[in-house]
């Protein structure tokens, strides 16, 4: 059904994409015992090593530049307002961009979700205000520093708490296989 159905197939899709030593190091990173399935530890590893990792990079970049903020949107319910088809047995989760209801009217949402949904906007506003993402009786936005301290953005009571993103989306693999590009100034 998915082309990575079972453990065998994962496995070699590892080996294919990244050679036989470095397969069992990522493999060690996602291990399909602590997936749902094959099809999504595949799709976490893909996720954390193209999109994540890359991005928290680039933000510990501009850090030492100027004050940063990151977030890692965190409702794994969010709603699918794409009108993409869902795919039994591997859902969208919190894809990229599916924070956008709760920052514009655009699916009614469920009522921890429009708490989230507030507590987003005050977080927005705020920082187009002041340039800081701070709303009050929320808990604080960290500046970006490292390790990765971002807010992770989810319903519900402890949903909206700081998390080293750089350890839980397993980056120090990522980036030992792809350091970052440096340029001579």
């Amino acid at each position: 059904m998915y082309p990575v159905g079972d453990e065998a197939t994962y496995r070699a899709r590892l080996e294919r994409s990244f050679g036989a030593g470095a397969a069992r190091a990522v493999e060690a990173s996602y291990p399909v015992s602590a997936y749902p399935t094959p099809a999504v530890a595949w799709a976490t590893l893909l996720s954390d090593a193209s999109f994540t990792c890359p991005a928290l990079r680039d933000s510990g970049a501009l850090a030492r530049r100027v004050p940063t903020y990151g977030y890692r949107f965190s409702d794994g319910d969010a709603p699918n307002f794409t009108g993409l088809p869902e795919v039994p047995g591997l859902p969208y989760r919190a894809s990229h961009g599916f924070e956008l209801p709760y920052l514009f009217p655009v699916v009614p949402l469920a009522g921890p979700q429009q708490e989230l949904a507030d507590r987003m906007g005050d977080y927005w506003t705020g920082f187009a205000r002041t340039g800081v993402p701070a709303a009050t009786g929320a808990p604080r936005w960290p500046r970006y520093r490292s390790p990765a301290s971002v807010l992770s953005l989810a319903p519900g009571t402890g949903g909206i708490r700081t998390v080293d993103a750089r350890a839980e989306h397993h980056c120090a693999l990522w980036d030992a296989r792809w350091p970052p590009v440096t340029t001579s100034r």
